[in-house]
């Protein structure tokens, strides 16, 4: 699980250097990105749901990673990771295979955090 934390290593670290070089932009991104996974119609769970499935169909790792992560603390259990990713395999075919096995890491790295 060392390869999904360093994602989130690099993520942080990446996003510092942002916030301190392009301050209003990444903002005005986090932001953004906050307020798309309020409550709303939909519950934040089933919007990182969305995001994830999104993740994997753009092969996004650094997306996949923290979309698991934010999907398992808001409670997603492993059967609805699952489902999310049946989805995108639907969407994207055979070429997610690879990304389906990253939210598996992700989310056995961060069920231990949780437990």
């Amino acid at each position: 699980m060392k390869e999904v934390e360093e994602i989130v290593r690099n993520f942080k670290t990446t996003l510092g250097t942002m916030r301190r070089e392009q301050s209003e932009i990444t903002a005005a991104f986090l932001n953004l990105l906050r307020e798309a996974r309020e409550e709303g119609e939909l519950s934040p769970k089933l919007k990182e749901l969305i995001l994830l499935g999104i993740s994997i169909c753009i092969s996004c790792d650094t997306c996949i990673v923290l979309h698991t992560r934010e999907a398992s603390r808001k409670g997603a259990t492993r059967k609805e990771l699952m489902e999310t990713c049946a989805v995108a395999l639907t969407m994207r075919g055979s070429s997610v295979i690879g990304n389906i096995s990253k939210v598996l890491q992700a989310f056995n790295a961060f069920s231990r955090e949780r437990k």
